[in-house]
């Protein structure tokens, strides 16, 4: 019995060393064949310390970390789940901008950039990221083994794999600027493409833009900045005095150029009601590159509203034409009714911030005023509701209201 018991024993020995062996080999093959992963630094400069190659940059220049993970597609059917660990460093400020996913041929591709600006001088280590992923394997039971039963039951395996680590060195500026690196900086009046016939004649004046408006459409003015600084925290706020002015969201895109950084482009509407002429500031910034500093500045813009101009002139014989000029006005009653619900929409629409609110508005104003609501109100109402309740779009969208607007107006 005992002899048999040992026999036994040195069986179980055999067979469980033959399974660490080939974990082992499984392992290695998993980190060779199965699956590659690579991290890169770019927009630092390349160094040698002591021997040893680390990288170098300013305070607020931009860098690049990327991580590629590339796993065989049969391979990839057995991993059970797949964590990546998120980037994040102490002495700079980290934004992750793409994240690609893909099979271009034979291979699974997971792809993670971040850019990060160094807010710290000093020399740093930018620790390892870590790839934790399970794999189900199928192993036949050993008990069941032995008496020529095998039966396969799934075991899951769990594997590390790490990043190489980089040592990055943070030199200060001399002249800190606002953005480090190539930057620029405009600001535009934009056409109203909901108003066809809208009138946007523009000239140069002594640096400042000058163009005339109607007060009863508003002015849409951009303001767009391109860097490749940190902008991330970044805001437009626009301040005029006696107008009213009404804020777009703040956009942010970055595109990858071919050098592998990132392009970012941060660009903000206002949309702009007045009733006597204003002046739009100027916008500036300051960036640094090469060692020099430069200052960015859009022209400002001179807003000359059309009713302005005809009340400033005073037309001869004015008291003799009075008379006359009132009875010219009245065939043209329904016109100006007509042209005050316009200018109704219009402020409604630029003052809401969902169709929701919108509604809310047109129906308070159809309640106060009973007796001269217009099927013109009355349809943009039906057109705000059948939005809300179809739910055909969440995106409180001004411009398209207002072409809407115009539309509605025109046939009722």
């Amino acid at each position: 019995m005992k002899i048999k018991n040992i026999a036994f024993l040195l069986m179980f020995c055999a067979f469980a060393s033959c399974l660490h062996a080939q974990d082992s080999i499984q392992k290695d093959s998993l980190q060779n064949e199965k699956i590659f992963l690579s991290s890169t630094l770019q927009g630092a400069k390349e160094e040698f310390l002591d021997g040893k190659k680390i990288y170098s940059a300013f305070k607020g220049e931009q860098i690049v970390y990327r991580v590629r993970l590339e796993i065989d597609k049969d391979f990839f059917e057995s991993i059970h789940t797949l964590h990546i660990s998120r980037f994040w460093l102490e002495f700079a400020k980290v934004y992750e901008v793409e994240r690609i996913e893909g099979e271009p041929q034979e291979n699974i591709i997971y792809e993670i950039s971040y850019v990060f600006y160094p807010t710290q001088s000093g020399v740093f280590e930018i620790e390892p990221l870590s790839v934790d992923f399970s794999i189900d394997e199928a192993l036949g039971d050993f008990d069941e083994e032995l008496f020529g039963n095998a039966v396969d039951k799934p075991k899951t395996r769990k594997t590390t794999l790490l990043t190489p680590q980089f040592t990055l060195k943070v030199q200060d500026l001399e002249n800190p600027a606002l953005l480090y690196g190539e930057s620029k900086l405009e600001a535009f009046l934009q056409e109203d493409s909901y108003r066809e016939d809208s009138y946007n004649e523009s000239f140069y004046n002594a640096g400042t833009i000058s163009t005339e408006r109607e007060s009863t459409m508003p002015t849409t003015y951009k303001v767009v900045l391109e860097s490749y600084g940190d902008v991330f925290e970044l805001d437009f706020a626009l301040e005029i005095p006696n107008v009213s002015i009404y804020d777009g969201a703040l956009e942010l895109h970055s595109v990858r150029k071919e050098n592998g950084l990132y392009w970012h482009t941060l660009s903000k509407e206002f949309s702009i009601l007045a009733k006597n002429s204003y002046e739009i500031p100027s916008f500036t910034a300051e960036y640094e590159e090469d060692n020099k500093r430069y200052l960015l500045a859009t022209a400002p813009f001179a807003v000359h509203i059309k009713q302005d101009l005809a009340q400033t002139q005073t037309p001869k014989k004015a008291r003799n034409l009075l008379p006359l000029a009132f009875l010219a006005l009245i065939p043209f009653a329904g016109l100006l009714i007509f042209m005050r619900k316009r200018h109704f929409l219009t402020e409604s629409i630029l003052r809401a911030h969902s169709y929701k609110e919108l509604l809310e508005l047109l129906l308070a104003y159809k309640s106060k005023n009973p007796n001269t609501s217009t099927a013109s109100i009355q349809r943009f109402i039906a057109f705000i509701e059948e939005k809300i309740y179809q739910n055909k779009s969440t995106h409180y969208d001004k411009k398209a209201l207002l072409k809407e607007a115009k539309k509605i107006l025109k046939t009722h």
